[in-house]
């Protein structure tokens, strides 16, 4: 079950990922104009304005996977942040809205210290965002009781708006299987539960 719960998570980053690529494509950060409303970008993700959703299909047969991953993300101009849903088989597993310039920490607990409620967790900061690249630092906290016991900074980075495709960077082109979203006229849904 911890292998499953991991593999889980890692899922739902490379979909935090995957539909950050979407955002970073211009048109997907503006209002779309004429006649067409909505956008179907590259990488499989669908954008109407500034909302933009992706879903992944993830078969991983070693850790009896088979599940659809969908994350909707909605651009908040006037309080300069995000809202943020992903699903997991139509269940909702993640809906917030947060700050793209300091966003709340995102923790995963350590499943051989739940008695001890301890979590490790990545905080993201020093956010910026320009037409050109994202920029940001990040750092790893070990939380037991929910007190820092220790934290490691990471180091900033910059990523271009333009990056190379997601599927191309880490070669999982065999995981992931996009056809059944690829001629969708809509934003994949999300069911609230």
């Amino acid at each position: 079950m911890d292998s499953t719960r991991f593999v889980i998570i890692i899922s739902i980053i490379l979909m935090l990922i995957s539909v950050s690529t979407c955002l970073q494509d211009e048109s997907s950060l503006q209002e779309l104009t004429g006649d067409r409303e909505a956008d179907s970008l590259k990488n499989g993700c669908v954008c109407i304005k500034n909302n933009c959703g992706c879903c992944e299909r993830m078969v991983l047969e070693r850790f009896d996977i088979n599940a659809t991953v969908c994350g909707n993300v909605s651009y908040l101009s006037n309080d300069y942040g995000i809202s943020v849903t992903i699903t997991w088989n139509d269940y909702v597993v993640y809906n917030e809205t947060v700050s793209v310039r300091n966003p709340p920490p995102i923790c995963v607990g350590i499943p051989e210290l739940e008695k001890l409620s301890a979590d490790v967790c990545l905080q993201l900061y020093d956010l910026s965002f320009t037409k050109k690249l994202y920029h940001g630092c990040a750092k790893i906290a070990v939380e037991i009781y929910h007190v820092i016991h220790k934290s490691v900074n990471v180091g900033c980075f910059d990523i271009p708006l333009h990056p190379p495709k997601i599927e191309n960077f880490f070669r999982w082109n065999h995981v992931i299987d996009r056809e059944e979203y690829k001629y969708k006229e809509k934003i994949p849904s999300v069911i609230m539960i």
